[in-house]
Order: C-alpha cells, then structure tokens, then sequence
C-alpha cells in the first residue's frame, strides 16, 4: 500500500513498539494514515523535562 511493503506481523510489531520505525517508514505510515508525521509522536506538555518524557515513553506501553 503507498509503496509500503510489511507483512501483517510486521505492522503488528510496530503497533506493539517491539520493530524499529525508519525515517522512511514514519513518511509511509503517514501516507498509509493519511496523517502528518508529527501525529505519529506523542506530544510533550510544556513544561515536561525531556529527559524525563524520553524515559517514562521507553518504560511504558500504550
């Protein structure tokens, strides 16, 4: 679809946060999505140490 070439799994894995998401794929899933890339990012309240967003994102699963 848009050129972009996964198999059911693969995009099960990157729902799951277990795949690595390229640069590449960010614009394809956009696409797929008809999204903006930024959407595909959680937002940080202004305010929130990055250093502090980075981690809690790295422990948690939505």
């Amino acid at each position: 679809l848009a050129g972009f070439d996964t198999s059911r799994s693969g995009v099960s894995k990157i729902e799951a946060r277990l795949s690595y998401v390229d640069d590449k794929t960010m614009l394809y899933l956009a696409e797929v999505l008809k999204v903006q890339v930024q959407e595909l990012f959680p937002t940080r309240m202004p305010g929130n140490r990055i250093h502090e967003f980075m981690e809690k994102l790295e422990t948690t699963r939505f």
